[in-house]
């Protein structure tokens, strides 16, 4: 047995060797993967509540409610590693590490840096539908716009002056 096989065994870490390359798999990677998946399962129990309660009834308060408990769970999560994060939105580290720069995803810091469970989840669902299009040119910019859209339709201001607008009581600005 190497030499760094035996010290890596006396200090209880799973490195090995295989095919000539050492993997290492650090159980704190695993205990942060599995505290993320469970946050995930969580998340998607409670949207499939709120799918299920939207059916039986188009303005259930039940279904605002679990999907809001559901986005507050996301939010409250601990934040995640950039590489779990490229993991879940399979795109590479350095898309990441854009997304964090172009401030689609936020950043906690440390080292290793994170981010926030929550905005990897808005940024995978938007991917995923915009993957399923086929629209994958310019993807940061696409993923940037659909989430500007999204902040703006969740803004009251701008959703009364939509309404006002809507219903002729108000004109849009000439730029």
């Amino acid at each position: 047995m190497a030499t760094q096989e035996k010290t890596a065994k006396r200090r209880g870490s799973t490195r090995s060797r295989q095919q000539g390359r050492a993997t290492v798999r650090r159980p704190s990677l695993d205990v942060e993967w599995s505290r993320t998946e469970q946050a995930l399962r969580l998340f998607e129990q409670l949207e499939s509540l709120a799918g299920k309660a939207r059916e039986r009834d188009q303005d259930a308060a039940v279904a605002v409610d679990a999907k809001n408990l559901a986005w507050q769970q996301l939010r409250e999560a601990d934040p995640i590693r950039i590489s779990h994060a490229q993991r879940l939105l399979r795109v590479s580290n350095q898309t990441v590490r854009d997304w964090v720069s172009a401030g689609i995803l936020e950043s906690f810091g440390g080292a290793p840096e994170r981010v926030g469970l929550d905005g990897v989840i808005r940024a995978k669902l938007i991917a995923d539908e915009l993957r399923a299009r086929g629209q994958d040119r310019d993807f940061m910019g696409a993923v940037l716009s659909r989430l500007e859209a999204l902040s703006l339709a969740r803004d009251e201001d701008f959703r009364k002056s939509m309404r006002q607008m809507r219903g002729g009581k108000r004109r849009p600005r000439p730029y």
